[in-house]
């Protein structure tokens, strides 16, 4: 009678309108220190990330900041150019003449897709950058509410699992790389995938095969944990329901929307993988210090706790919603991934060369062995990140003892016991400290926008009707370049929307490097031809007030003005920026021709 009752809800808006509340004061708990900022101008930064500095403003590592800038700019751009030309999501911007620049990056096209509506009321990336952290982290605390509420059929035990899952310190202490995190096209994939093989319904077979694009069309890490989790989690739903039964119809659709997608977003990444581009020597893997009390990746002892009980207290009050018991298959996906984050034990027995305690357990390393196999894995610089995978499986596990425990409860207490189990959760992780867990997050407000005059020059270009591609100088290769001017002009063109020689990627490639070099002698004979020969319609050259040998910089590009004889002509600038139009050929022999009947 009970397990009745619970699916047969009179008020299924009730729970909805509950989830939402609960994750709503959650979210406002977790970045309440960011909420009162303004949008338009900063981003939320975890505060023990900002340096005091003595008589200036709190600052963050250059390193970070970048990080924080080339999500702004991705989140940005993306929703700007799936709105506008969204045949052209990787022709980017920065980083010309290369093409298909996106597959220097991770994809985050799915951030896009959500970041549109934001886009489309704000046109600026900091506000778009600003809703996309909030929604992604409400939209994954549902998905995680909604797989385990089908599951267990009871919207309670969704709730603790998505409190759970969405607002772990680990989950939302980075909020700049949203993609590398995101499972929510997992959770709802598993949600789709259990449906379509008991009901063989179409709707679910093309939920599955769209969440499936989604989760690829985020980032590698998060495809590549789904990738793992999948083979166990299929190898359950075929033995549960036996292959005379597989829709297999329906299977096929679903194979094919994320074939498709699998083709469309990754065959880029393949072409400059074959040029010998996307190569990684040097890996990382979490070491197993991350998952003990206090570490960053500790899921708690609530968690814990629940997980124990989705075991321990049985399939019957557990997955009631549900036929079958997936359990096995989610604790096997879990265990793959956390073998391998960790590289079996790398950083333990890479600490014995240092000193340390051999381990306990010299497990091999599984992903080297797969890196072997698979193709692309050469190119996975974090296997670590694969950790986050295990934590989101075991906090849908969490889900489920936690159903157990509230069917174990006598009727009369069964609300009381939710509610306390959803107080619990809030506090393991808002205030997980409290409950022996990692620190909680703190967030506080990075201002990021580019300085308004910076702004009003690109726009006063566009004004003057000057585009196609900018070459910025300096460039690497000048001794005034500073580690933060290519982060900041590929910021820039989520502003103005121009390609730039401005490159910040993961992977340099060697054409940018050419460019690199040829911006090092731009003052040489000829060279002024060599960058129009590339496409580069206008020169800008930054000289910020206050830089050492900048404004003799800014005066020696002057003179090669003058000395190009209409080949370069200057034609806007502001503080610390000066832009020249590169003419083409015929138009600056006309003004040399010009020029010589005047003398």
């Amino acid at each position: 009678m009970k397990q009745s009752r619970d699916a047969a809800d009179p008020s299924p808006l009730r729970p909805v309108a509950l989830a939402l509340a609960v994750f709503g004061i959650a979210l406002g708990l977790a970045f309440q220190g960011h909420l009162g900022a303004d949008f338009h101008t900063s981003v939320p930064v975890p505060a023990r990330a900002l340096v005091e500095v003595e008589g200036a403003p709190a600052r963050i590592d250059p390193v970070t900041q970048t990080d924080y800038r080339m999500g702004v700019w991705a989140f940005g751009r993306h929703a700007y150019t799936l709105w506008t030309a969204p045949w052209r999501i990787f022709q980017t911007e920065p980083c010309h003449p290369v093409e298909n620049g996106l597959a220097l990056h991770h994809p985050v096209i799915t951030q896009g897709l959500l970041a549109m509506p934001a886009y489309l009321v704000s046109g600026d990336p900091l506000a778009t950058t600003n809703w996309l952290i909030l929604f992604s982290a409400l939209l994954g605390a549902c998905a995680m509410a909604l797989l385990v509420a089908d599951w267990t059929a009871l919207p309670a035990a969704g709730v603790v699992a998505g409190l759970l899952y969405a607002f772990h310190p680990a989950q939302i202490g980075s909020p700049f790389h949203l993609g590398t995190k995101d499972f929510t096209w997992t959770l709802l994939a598993l949600f789709f995938a259990r449906r379509l093989f008991q009901h063989g319904r179409w709707r679910d077979a093309l939920g599955l095969g769209a969440c499936a694009a989604l989760q690829m069309a985020t980032s590698f890490y998060p495809l590549l944990a789904a990738a793992t989790l999948a083979v166990p989690f299929l190898v359950w739903l075929v033995w549960h329901h036996g292959w005379r039964r597989l829709p297999l119809s329906r299977l096929g659709v679903a194979a094919l929307v994320a074939a498709l997608a699998a083709w469309w977003i990754f065959a880029p990444y393949l072409e400059l993988r074959e040029a010998g581009i996307l190569q990684r020597n040097l890996r990382f893997f979490a070491p197993w210090s991350r998952f003990a009390p206090g570490g960053e990746l500790f899921p708690g002892w609530l968690c814990l706790g629940l997980l124990a009980a989705a075991f321990a207290l049985g399939r019957s009050r557990s997955l009631a919603g549900m036929q079958g018991d997936p359990r096995a298959a989610l604790a096997i996906g879990a265990f793959l991934l956390l073998w391998l984050a960790t590289g079996g034990n790398v950083e333990a027995r890479s600490a014995v060369l240092k000193g340390a305690e051999p381990p306990a357990v010299n497990l091999p390393n599984l992903f080297a062995a797969a890196r072997a196999i698979v193709p692309g894995l050469d190119s996975v610089r974090l296997p670590s990140m694969l950790a986050h995978g295990a934590r989101m499986l075991l906090c849908v596990l969490a889900g489920l003892g936690a159903a157990a425990l509230l069917r174990r409860v006598p009727g009369r207490y069964a609300a009381a016991t939710g509610a306390l189990l959803i107080l619990l959760a809030a506090l393991d992780t808002l205030q997980p400290s409290l409950l022996g867990g990692a620190r909680p997050v703190r967030f506080a407000s990075l201002d990021l926008r580019p300085p308004e005059s910076t702004l009003a020059f690109y726009a006063r270009l566009e004004a003057l009707g000057n585009d196609g591609p900018m070459l910025e100088l300096p460039m690497t290769s000048t001794p005034m370049y500073r580690f933060e001017d290519a982060p900041m002009q590929h910021l820039l063109t989520a502003f103005h929307h121009r390609r730039t020689s401005g490159c910040s990627p993961s992977y340099t490639p060697p054409v940018v490097q050419g460019v690199a070099a040829l911006a090092g002698r731009i003052e040489r004979p000829g060279s002024l031809a060599e960058v129009r020969d590339l496409g580069f319609t206008t020169l800008v050259v930054h000289h910020p007030p206050g830089r050492p040998g900048a404004e003799r910089y800014a005066v020696r590009i002057a003179r090669l003005a003058r000395r190009s004889r209409g080949d370069l002509v200057e034609i806007a600038s502001a503080e610390g920026l000066t832009a020249y139009a590169l003419r083409a050929r015929e138009r600056a022999a006309a003004g040399q021709e010009g020029q010589t009947e005047t003398e």
